[in-house]
């Protein structure tokens, strides 16, 4: 696919801030457990802004997008041994296993702010505003190749 490379380049740059965000915590070696909204979110929405088609999944137990066949999660390290961004294969339909069950999609701002009810859906707390605000310029800012 001909922005796979760009996705991938987004996506290590959340995640990055991410992990910003956990060592200024304290917590050097976060696998960011309970940020899949969040970081999904931030992911979801730069994508868009980059006019790259890319869904927000939720499933009822994880967050992640889509992005034509693949799935790139950039959480899944709070699952095990996984890697900091992974790309994998979609699901198939009939198939459903584990946290990439792929039940509630959202493709456009819309509905995203409708499905503010699932329960891992970033919410208007100040701190995700916070962090948003912060990682959102840098992450605007990167010269993709």
């Amino acid at each position: 696919m001909k922005n796979l490379r760009t996705v991938m380049q987004i996506a290590r740059a959340v995640r990055r801030e991410g992990e910003a965000v956990h060592k200024d915590w304290g917590d050097e070696d976060s696998d960011l457990g309970g940020w899949c909204a969040h970081s999904s979110n931030l992911l979801f929405q730069e994508l868009l802004r980059r006019g790259i088609q890319a869904k927000l999944v939720w499933n009822g137990l994880h967050c992640f997008v889509t992005y034509g066949p693949y799935i790139v999660d950039i959480t899944a390290t709070q699952f095990g041994k996984y890697k900091k961004v992974e790309l994998r294969p979609r699901q198939s339909k009939n198939k459903k296993t584990d946290w990439w069950n792929e039940d509630h999609r959202v493709s456009n701002e819309k509905q995203y702010n409708r499905g503010r009810g699932w329960a891992c859906m970033p919410g208007d707390d100040n701190f995700y505003k916070e962090w948003y605000e912060k990682a959102r310029p840098r992450i605007q800012a990167l010269r993709i190749r």
